[in-house]
């Protein structure tokens, strides 16, 4: 069964060929077949001319791109360098931090100086913050720091102050001989009420025996 309405024939001279799908030429505007469709193989004068003047146009913008015949595309890759200006920028959010040149995605904005910073930077005491909620807990932590630097000095002259209760005009090494001989002392005594005790409870032991042989 024939579809004589359905598709048209190659404008070839030699080909004449029914094509279902014909391409149109944009030089020439004629119809051909997929085999004939290119400038070259339909020997199309038109479509050279269009070619050889053909302006390159950019894949980022859709722009034209003029340019030196031959240096099509230096031309548009300078015009990409330099001149696109569709080019979507993503990273926009600049950190303030000194001389960081990081830019994110999204912004870390600080909520006490309110400038915007890199993740690195984004805390308020790595980026030595300025703002008034910051400069607040500074100031409280200084003043936290200060009370318990003259409550560690008042322990220390407390110490210095019982110590010196203690060893009195001594100096170190008389004290620690003194608190030697105390020591000793103290343990010849406890060695005497031993010795003392055992004897007593020998010589009552002793006495009941005779109490015993004599009975």
């Amino acid at each position: 069964m024939e579809f004589p309405h359905l598709g048209q024939h190659c404008k070839m001279e030699f080909c004449n060929k029914l094509d279902f799908l014909p391409i149109s030429c944009d030089a020439c505007k004629q119809t051909f077949c997929s085999e004939h469709y290119s400038y070259i193989q339909h020997n199309c004068t038109e479509g050279q001319i269009k070619r050889d003047n053909q302006v390159p146009v950019c894949p980022i913008c859709m722009k034209p791109v003029p340019s030196e015949k031959g240096r099509e595309d230096y031309a548009v890759s300078q015009h990409i360098d330099k001149f696109c200006k569709s080019e979507t920028k993503i990273y926009t959010n600049n950190c303030s931090f000194g001389n960081c040149k990081k830019k994110e995605l999204v912004p870390f904005t600080c909520s006490s100086c309110k400038s915007n910073f890199c993740l690195k930077h984004r805390h308020a005491d790595v980026h030595n913050c300025k703002g008034p909620i910051k400069q607040r807990d500074i100031l409280a932590n200084a003043a936290a720091r200060r009370c318990s630097d003259q409550a560690s000095q008042s322990r220390n002259l407390q110490d210095n102050s019982n110590f010196q209760k203690v060893q009195g005009t001594l100096s170190e090494d008389e004290a620690l001989a003194k608190a030697i001989y105390e020591s000793m002392l103290e343990n010849e005594q406890r060695r005497n009420i031993t010795v003392g005790g055992t004897t007593a409870a020998s010589t009552s032991s002793n006495d009941r025996n005779k109490n015993c042989a004599i009975s």
